[in-house]
């Protein structure tokens, strides 16, 4: 495996993990935002998931 598909699958598996727990711990009624922000933060999961771990302790 090269390195650019271990960097790959490591960003896929936290994509992934990221945008369930978000989903998970958003609190919006409406489906299709909890999914959409979901998805955004798992496609930005380095720099997003932090915040969004912070702001569901408060």
């Amino acid at each position: 495996m090269s390195t650019f598909e271990c960097i790959l699958l490591v960003y896929g598996i936290g994509g992934v993990c990221s945008a369930l727990v978000t989903l998970l711990l958003t609190k919006d009624p409406n489906i299709f935002m909890r999914l959409l922000s979901a998805l955004l933060i798992g496609l930005t999961w380095p720099m997003s998931f932090p915040v969004v771990l912070l702001f569901s302790l408060f």
